[in-house]
């Protein structure tokens, strides 16, 4: 899998990127409001996504988000190639930038 993240651009202004290589295939698989300043991301065992969204790094005066970071877990349940399951997984870390995933889980 191969994951690409983009921020501060609103889902319709994303161009699709082109690949270089005719084997890989880009889609988007989330996008904003679903998942919001993505500075990193991991995929586990079982193909779900988790992304941090930092709300804390560089927090502009007014910024209306979260107050803490979180990392958000992304599942394609159905198989269409779209994360239609979001939960948050972990919420209130400060100036988090980027998260791992263990082999065992």
């Amino acid at each position: 899998m191969l994951v690409l993240v983009t921020s501060l651009l609103q889902a319709e202004e994303i161009k699709t990127p082109r690949s270089l290589d005719d084997r890989v295939k880009i889609e988007l698989f989330a996008s904003e409001p679903d998942i919001v300043t993505v500075t990193g991301l991991t995929v586990d065992q079982q193909n779900r996504v988790y992304v941090v969204e930092s709300h804390t790094h560089f927090r502009p005066e007014n910024y209306q988000g979260p107050k803490a970071d979180r990392i958000r877990l992304l599942q394609d349940t159905t198989g269409d190639g779209h994360a239609d399951r979001i939960q948050t997984f972990y919420e209130g870390s400060t100036e988090t930038m980027n998260v791992a995933a263990h082999p065992d889980g």
